[in-house]
């Protein structure tokens, strides 16, 4: 009889194929366990508990934390109140570009703030307003362009007044012969801090040798403290 002996190759050819088939299932599920013990080895990367940045913040004037310098608290009060007006104001009436219109009233208030933070004015819009006029009829774009400082060392004279208007426009060129007496790098600082609303991180970056962000923020300071410091010397009271 062969039937038997055909059965029995024919379970036999079952069985084979049944095992290769689980072989090939459990060497699949043995490579789907490894693989998500591997990923459990990997621990994702813990979030950062760092705030995220604040974009509106990035050009800011203070250092969060810190305790405000006057110059600083000037230039913000100004800004949030009345640097924008003038602005329009001056673009209006005098006819200049708006870039222009920006740059000036950002000069004005750079040296509005420095007398400001040495002897506070009782009206301090009222000084940027006076500033900002002196410079547009004053062919301030010209002066830009072509920037000079004074060939000696004598400083402006500074008499004594009770006047605000006669007080700032005598600081006024004291603080532009005293901006001439700091070195380059920590003017360009200034400009690019008051005038371009430029982060310190973004006026470090610009250097070579590159800066860091404390490095230009601590030349800035220091450069205003000396200007300020200049002006106290040669205006006294």
């Amino acid at each position: 009889m062969k039937l038997p002996g055909l059965a029995s190759v024919l379970l036999r050819d079952f069985v084979e194929g049944y095992m290769r088939q689980l072989v090939a299932v459990l060497f699949l599920l043995a490579v789907a366990a490894c693989g998500r013990a591997q990923a459990d080895d990997i621990a994702p990367a813990p979030s950062s508990t760092r705030p995220i940045a604040d974009p509106s913040r990035s050009r800011g004037l203070d250092r969060p934390g810190a305790v405000e310098d006057p110059f600083d608290a000037c230039l913000r009060e100004l800004l949030a109140a009345d640097e924008p007006a003038e602005r329009r104001r001056v673009q209006h009436r005098y006819k200049v570009s708006a870039d222009d219109a920006h740059d000036l009233v950002r000069d004005a208030l750079l040296n509005v703030c420095v007398s400001h933070s040495r002897r506070p004015y009782e009206r301090l819009a009222a000084a940027l307003h006076r500033a900002v006029d002196n410079r547009a009829r004053d062919d301030w774009r010209r002066r830009r362009r072509y920037l000079s400082c004074p060939v000696d060392d004598n400083m402006p004279t500074c008499q004594r007044t009770a006047d605000e208007t006669v007080r700032f426009a005598q600081e006024d060129r004291v603080i532009a012969a005293a901006v001439c007496r700091v070195d380059r790098v920590s003017e360009r600082i200034i400009r690019l801090r008051v005038i371009e609303e430029m982060a310190f991180e973004e006026i470090g970056a610009g250097f070579e040798p590159r800066l860091t962000a404390d490095q230009a923020r601590t030349m800035f300071h220091n450069a205003i403290r000396r200007i300020r410091e200049q002006v106290a010397a040669t205006c006294r009271w």
